[in-house]
C-alpha cells in the first residue's frame, strides 16, 4: 500500500485524470478543482488484492468463524431448550397445586352438609377472600439469564484452540508445529544435503531443513502409508510411493503435486531416480520393477523377473544399471539401456529388504530379514563379506561416499556402522525406542538421519555415534496455541504428546520444549443409578454429576499427579470404582452416598506394564485387567489377590468385555480371543483384523460381539459368539475405531472413531443408518447407559459429550479444558525456565 501523494495517510482513492493517489481528505479537494473547472470528477476507490496463499487462508478462516458462530448458536438453542424445559416443569408443578386447590373448592360446592374440618373451612371462606401469592411477585427474567443471552464482544483471539491451530500457525506465520503422528517409514535426502523428506503411516510427507532444524512445509495426497521417497538429483522434484499403490511427483519449488499414477501396480516399497532426473524406477509387491517418465509418469518399461514382492531398489552412480531386492531372497541386476535382466545374486536366506550401491558402481550392500548384511562384488557376482549384523530384520542400509563404511538399521532399534576394510563394527547408535525403518547419510559422511516407529526423525553424528537432535514438532493432536503476553515473538503450543513447545516467530524454529500432559479422555464409566459419569484423562479423574434431561450441574476434577490413569471400571452396585494406571497398578476407590470418590481404598499389584483395560464381573467379585505386558489377570476383589494369569496375546491388551463366564480380549497383536472365566483357558482365537484391535462389545443376549480398530478399511467386525465365526463387517468410518457398543439386543451398533464421528449401524444388515454426531476433534472413548437411552463420548480435547440415543442428538457437552488457563500455565513454565 502506498501513501497519499500529499500526506502520510494511505492513499485509497485515485482519479482518472492522473496516477496520483489520494486520501479521503485530498480526494475531496481534488474533486472540487474539477467542479471549479466545470469537469465532472471521475474518481474511484482503490481495491487491494490478496495473494493466492492469503486467499486460501482467508477462506479457511472465514469457514472456521462460521463454524464458531454456528457452535455458539447451537449452544444458545440447547440452553434455551433446557431453560424452557425447566420452566415447563415448574409450571407443571404449580398448575398441579392450583388444580388440587380447585378440587377442594369443587368438593365443598356440591355439599349441603359438612364434616367438622370442612365446616371450619366453609366458615373461613365466608369471612375471607382468596389471594394467591408466589415466592416472587413478578415474572421478570433474572439478570443472570439476561446476561447469558448477551454477547459481550466478537473478539479476535490470538489463542487458537484444537487442531485448527496447526493450519492457522502455518498460514499466519509459516511455522509448522505438527510432526508425524504415526510410524515414520521412509526418509530421503536432497543431493545438496540441505533438505530431508520423511514419509509416514499418517499419509503425510514432511520436508525439513537439516541445517536450521525446522519443518519447511508438507505434502498431502496419499491415501495410505508413504513407504518410499526419492529426491531428483537436480533438486527440483520429490517422488513418493505408497501402500495405496500411488506414485506422486511433487514440485518442490511450487510446493504442489505435479503428476500422479494410480493403477494396476501393487504397494510401492522402493523408488530410485536416474542421475539426469528423467526416469524413476519403482519396486512394488506385485513382483515388478517399473521405469517411469518423471514428467508425466507414463510407463516406459516393466522389468519382470522376481517371483515375489520387490521390496527395495538402488541405482548405479553412472545410471547404467539398477539392482532390486525381493521377498524371493534374490537380487537382480537390470540393464537400464535395454531394461533387461543382466544377472541374479543369490545368497540371502530370507527376503531382501534393503539395497545400496557404492559410488564406484563395483560393489553393493544388501540387508535382509535373515538379519545379515552382505557386500557383493558386482563384477564377479559374488558375496565378498557376510556380516551377522543384527538380532532382527535389517530394514535399511547406506554406504559412505568414499566406500569406507556401510551403515545398517534394524527392527532391533539399533543402527550400526561397519568398517569395511577391517570387517568390524565401528560404532553403534542407540536411542530409538521403536523399530527403525529407514536411514540416509550426507555426502560428506558426517551426518546420518534415521526414522522409526517411535515417530521420531533423529539426526546423528557419524564420527562419535551420538544423537545430535530430533526434528521438532508435536507427534499427537495439537490442543491449542497462543502467544506469550510479554513476548509476541514466542508462540506456545500444547499437545496430547505430553509436551509444551515454544516457537520463535522470526526464525520459525522451535526454541524450547517442556514436559506437558495429555488431554485425551481415555476411559468412561456411567453410574446408571446415580446418573454420574466417571472419566479419566492423563492422571485426572473427572466426575460430573449429570441430570441427563438437563445439563451438567457440577463436577470434580481430581489430580493424581504422577499416577496417570488409563482406564476405569465402575462396579455394578456402583459402590466402588477401579482404575488402571500407567504405573502398572490397579487402584480401588469407594463411592460414597454423594457419588464422590473417596481416597484410595486398596491397590492391586501384578502387572509389569501399564494397565490398559478393565472389566468387573457381574457379581462384583472379580476384576479382569489387561496390560502392556500382554497379560490378562483375574483378581479377587475382596482378598486383593491374583486368581489367574492368562497368557496368549503377543501384544498389549486394548479392551476386555465380559458376558457371564465369557471374556473377550482384544490386542495390538491384531487378534481377538475368547476365554472361559471358569476354567481360565482360551477357547478360541478370532482372526480378521489387519491392524491393532482397540475396542469390543458383547450383546446383552450373548449372541454376538463386535470389535473395531485400526484396519485399513476402518471396519467394525461382528462375530457370532456361539459359532465363533465372522458374521459381518461394517465399513464407513474414515479413521481408527475407538469405541463400539451393541444395543437393542443386538439389533443396532454405535461406534466412535478418530474421524470425529459417532455412527449408528444396523447390526443385521451391516448398513450405516446415521451419523449421529460430528465434532471438531476425534473421539477416544465411548460408554452407553444401562437403559440404552444415552451414549457418553469422550474426545481428544478433554470434552465429554452426552448423546440422546432416542432423539439421535447431542444433549450437552462439558469441556474440562480451559485453553487460556493451559496457555497461562505454559507461560509460567516458560518463565521459570528462563
Amino acid at each position: 500500500m502506498q501513501n497519499c501523494s500529499f500526506c502520510d495517510i494511505i492513499g485509497t482513492w485515485k482519479c482518472a485524470c492522473s496516477d496520483t493517489l489520494f486520501c479521503i481528505e485530498h480526494i475531496t479537494e481534488h474533486s472540487n478543482t474539477h467542479v471549479l473547472d466545470s469537469n465532472f470528477p471521475n474518481v474511484s476507490q482503490i481495491l487491494f488484492p490478496i495473494s493466492d496463499k492469503d486467499s486460501s487462508h482467508f477462506k479457511q478462516e472465514i469457514h472456521h468463524r462460521l463454524n464458531t458462530i454456528n457452535s455458539y448458536k447451537e449452544k444458545i438453542l440447547t440452553q434455551t431448550e433446557i431453560l424452557i424445559s425447566k420452566i415447563k416443569n415448574l409450571s407443571k408443578n404449580i398448575i398441579s397445586q392450583l388444580e388440587n386447590e380447585k378440587k377442594i373448592y369443587k368438593n365443598l360446592l356440591i355439599k349441603s352438609y359438612f364434616e367438622k374440618e370442612e365446616h371450619e373451612k366453609v366458615k373461613q371462606i365466608l369471612k375471607t377472600t382468596l389471594k394467591i401469592k408466589s415466592v416472587q411477585n413478578n415474572f421478570d427474567i433474572s439478570e443472570n439469564i439476561e446476561n447469558s443471552y448477551k454477547i459481550k464482544s466478537f473478539k479476535n483471539s490470538q489463542n487458537f484452540k484444537g487442531s485448527y491451530a496447526v493450519s492457522k500457525l502455518a498460514n499466519l506465520y509459516d511455522i509448522y508445529i505438527q510432526s508425524h503422528t504415526r510410524f515414520v517409514l521412509s526418509v530421503a535426502i536432497s543431493h545438496d544435503n540441505k533438505y530431508i523428506a520423511s514419509g509416514s503411516d499418517d499419509k503425510y510427507i514432511r520436508i525439513w531443513d537439516l541445517q536450521q532444524k525446522k519443518q519447511e512445509f508438507y505434502f498431502e495426497g496419499h491415501k495410505s502409508s508413504v513407504q518410499a521417497l526419492s529426491f531428483t538429483p537436480d533438486g527440483k522434484k520429490l517422488i513418493s510411493g505408497s501402500k495405496d499403490s500411488m506414485i506422486i511427483v511433487w514440485d518442490l519449488q511450487e510446493r504442489c503435486k505435479k503428476c500422479e499414477f494410480k493403477g494396476y501396480i501393487g504397494e510401492i516399497w522402493g523408488l530410485a531416480v536416474t542421475v539426469n532426473s528423467d526416469i524413476v524406477l519403482s519396486a512394488s509387491n506385485d513382483g515388478l520393477v517399473i521405469a517411469w517418465n518423471i514428467d508425466d509418469l507414463s510407463e516406459i518399461s516393466k522389468l519382470s523377473g522376481h517371483e515375489d514382492a520387490v521390496l527395495c531398489i538402488g541405482i548405479s552412480n553412472n545410471g547404467e544399471f539398477c539392482i532390486s531386492g525381493s521377498s524371493d531372497k534374490s537380487l537382480i541386476i537390470w540393464d537400464l539401456a535395454t531394461y533387461k535382466q543382466k544377472n541374479k545374486l543369490l545368497g540371502h536366506r530370507n527376503a531382501v529388504c534393503a539395497i545400496a550401491l557404492f559410488k564406484d558402481n563395483k560393489n553393493a550392500v544388501s540387508g535382509s530379514v535373515d538379519k545379515t548384511i552382505r557386500i557383493w562384488d558386482l563384477e564377479s557376482l559374488s558375496q565378498i563379506i557376510i556380516i551377522q549384523a543384527h538380532k532382527n530384520i535389517v530394514r535399511s542400509v547406506a554406504v559412505s561416499s568414499d566406500g569406507s563404511f556401510v551403515v545398517s538399521a534394524s527392527y532391533d532399534k539399533i543402527i550400526k556402522i561397519w568398517d569395511i576394510k577391517n570387517v568390524s563394527l565401528y560404532k553403534e547408535m542407540i536411542g530409538h525406542i521403536g523399530e527403525i525403518n529407514s536411514i540416509v547419510i550426507t555426502e560428506d559422511n558426517e551426518i546420518l538421519v534415521s526414522v522409526a516407529d517411535d515417530l521420531s526423525i533423529r539426526v546423528w553424528d557419524i564420527k562419535n555415534g551420538k544423537e545430535n537432535f530430533k526434528m521438532p514438532g508435536h507427534t499427537d493432536l495439537v490442543i491449542g496455541a497462543g502467544t506469550l503476553k510479554y513476548d509476541d515473538d514466542t508462540i506456545c503450543t500444547i499437545s496430547n504428546d505430553e509436551t509444551i513447545c515454544y516457537w520463535d516467530r522470526q526464525t520459525k524454529c522451535q526454541s524450547r520444549q517442556c514436559l506437558g500432559r495429555s488431554y485425551r479422555i481415555d476411559s468412561i464409566s456411567i453410574g446408571n443409578k446415580t446418573k454420574s459419569i466417571f472419566s479419566i484423562s492423563s492422571g485426572f479423574m473427572m466426575i460430573p454429576y449429570l441430570d441427563f434431561k438437563a445439563s451438567s450441574k457440577n463436577f470434580i476434577l481430581k489430580d493424581y499427579n504422577v499416577l496417570k490413569k488409563k482406564c476405569i471400571a465402575l462396579s455394578h452396585s456402583e459402590s466402588f470404582l477401579i482404575e488402571g494406571s500407567e504405573d502398572t497398578n490397579l487402584y480401588i476407590f469407594d463411592i460414597d452416598s454423594k457419588n464422590k470418590c473417596s481416597e484410595m481404598k486398596a491397590k492391586f499389584s501384578g502387572h509389569t506394564g501399564k494397565v490398559s483395560a478393565l472389566a468387573i464381573s457381574e457379581n462384583d467379585e472379580k476384576v479382569i485387567s489387561g496390560g502392556f505386558d500382554n497379560l490378562i489377570i483375574i483378581w479377587d476383589i475382596k482378598s486383593l489377590t491374583i486368581i489367574s494369569i492368562l497368557q496368549a496375546h503377543t501384544g498389549p491388551i486394548s479392551s476386555i468385555s465380559i458376558y457371564n463366564n465369557k471374556i473377550i480380549s482384544t490386542s495390538y497383536d491384531k487378534s481377538v480371543r475368547l476365554w472361559d472365566l471358569n476354567n481360565k483357558k482360551c477357547e478360541s482365537i478370532f482372526h480378521g483384523h489387519t491392524s491393532w484391535v482397540l475396542c469390543s462389545s458383547i450383546s446383552n443376549d450373548g449372541e454376538i460381539f463386535a470389535t473395531g480398530g485400526g484396519d485399513k478399511d476402518c471396519g467394525i467386525i461382528i462375530w457370532n459368539l456361539n459359532d465363533k465365526i465372522m458374521k459381518n463387517v461394517l465399513v464407513g468410518h474414515q479413521g481408527a475405531i475407538t469405541g463400539v457398543a451393541i444395543i437393542k439386543n443386538g439389533i443396532q451398533i454405535i461406534s466412535t472413531s478418530i474421524d470425529k464421528t459417532l455412527r449408528l449401524w444396523n447390526a443385521k444388515t451391516g448398513i450405516q443408518e446415521l451419523i449421529i454426531y460430528t465434532y471438531s476433534e476425534g473421539f477416544s472413548a465411548l460408554c452407553v447407559s444401562a437403559d440404552e437411552k444415552y451414549a457418553v463420548v469422550g474426545s481428544e480435547d478433554m470434552t465429554v459429550h452426552i448423546i440422546d440415543l432416542d432423539c439421535k442428538r447431542k444433549l450437552c457437552d462439558k469441556s474440562y479444558l480451559s485453553l487460556k488457563k493451559e496457555i497461562n500455565k505454559a507461560i509460567e513454565t516458560y518463565t521459570k525456565n528462563l
